[in-house]
């Protein structure tokens, strides 16, 4: 995992904003419906309804999680479920970067 305040300052995004438009969009959309199936499965009357909602949480997590690895491997780093960006994938800001650090710190006190 990256320094994501240095990823903030120092990377300057070589992507089209429509490009990046579209990971952030599609990244969202496997992690909404991955949710959906979580949901569906904590609900679920009976074991095989549960276990096919659950199999199918964990093949949309493993697409995000393989979309993330292979961005990484290209020093793209888009995160989820930081302060002001709960359930949407973004790149992250320096002030993004600020704004979680003080949430952090407003937790611990």
């Amino acid at each position: 995992m990256p320094n994501f305040h240095a990823y903030a300052n120092e990377f300057v995004f070589t992507l089209p904003q429509d490009m990046q438009d579209k990971i952030l969009n599609l990244l969202t959309h496997w992690h909404n419906v991955a949710m959906d199936y979580w949901k569906r499965a904590y609900h679920a009357q009976n074991d095989d309804a549960r276990e096919y909602c659950n199999n199918y949480y964990r093949e949309y997590k493993d697409k995000i999680r393989t979309a993330e690895q292979i961005l990484a491997a290209m020093n793209i780093y888009p995160v989820i479920g930081w302060s002001g960006h709960r359930d949407k994938f973004f790149f992250p800001t320096v002030e993004d970067c600020d704004m979680e650090e003080d949430w952090y710190f407003q937790c611990g006190e």
